[in-house]
């Protein structure tokens, strides 16, 4: 390593960035999407999700539709850059909230509250299945809402990963208590790239086919 840095040094070859990780992509069985993200579960989606709540040693994690292009990643090799190309931000920050059960049920409510219209409040998750029903009325749509498999406590507190526009109250959360800076954990984050590019780095081969975080109620 010596000569390399030497040979460096009267510039004939580049000086290697010593200790520097390297991101290896990742292969997928099926094809990865972000169309209809206004308005359904997508497989990026739960990627994204999936990516910064283990970045954050997160319960659960909320991505808001807004952060998304639309487009999709055929099946096979998928890099941090293919990911990231459909994001609209990827240098954006993401935080981990202290969120209660009650208000967790808040914004999960607002997520839903146009469907199946599009809508720019829709919430992409990870660690969470919820069950909605379009027939009740907006604000009393989830039947049913869990963190790792049991059922949400109001008064619990819950650790969320999210994008921290979202974390302070963008696209509309403002409104629900949680969503503030106040509640923020002062720990450092990352960026949704480097977060993406992590959770490759641990997961060589991704299956998002089966699309059952966020369910409609059957009749």
């Amino acid at each position: 390593m010596r000569w390399l840095r030497t040979l460096a040094s009267v510039g004939l070859v580049a000086a290697p960035l010593i200790g520097a990780g390297v991101a290896h992509a990742a292969r997928s069985n099926t094809p990865l999407t972000s169309e209809e993200v206004l308005e359904q579960e997508t497989s990026l989606g739960d990627l994204v999700a999936d990516c910064i709540r283990q970045a954050g040693s997160a319960d659960a994690a909320l991505v808001n539709a807004t952060q998304f292009k639309p487009g999709t990643i055929p099946a096979g090799k998928v890099t941090p850059g293919d990911v990231s190309a459909l994001l609209v931000k990827p240098a954006r920050p993401w935080s981990v909230s202290n969120v209660t059960g009650t208000c967790l049920k808040a914004a999960l409510e607002r997520s839903l509250s146009r469907a199946p219209a599009q809508s720019a409040h829709f919430l992409q998750v990870s660690g969470l299945h919820v069950v909605f029903d379009t027939n009740l009325p907006a604000g009393a749509r989830v039947t049913d809402l869990r963190v790792g498999g049991k059922p949400v406590q109001d008064s619990a507190v819950y650790r969320v990963a999210m994008p921290e526009d979202l974390a302070k109250g963008g696209s509309g959360y403002f409104t629900i208590p949680c969503f503030s800076e106040a509640n923020i954990s002062p720990n450092p984050a990352g960026t949704l790239t480097e977060a993406i590019t992590a959770f490759l780095d641990a997961h060589p081969t991704l299956n998002y086919a089966d699309l059952n975080r966020i369910v409609p109620r059957k009749p």
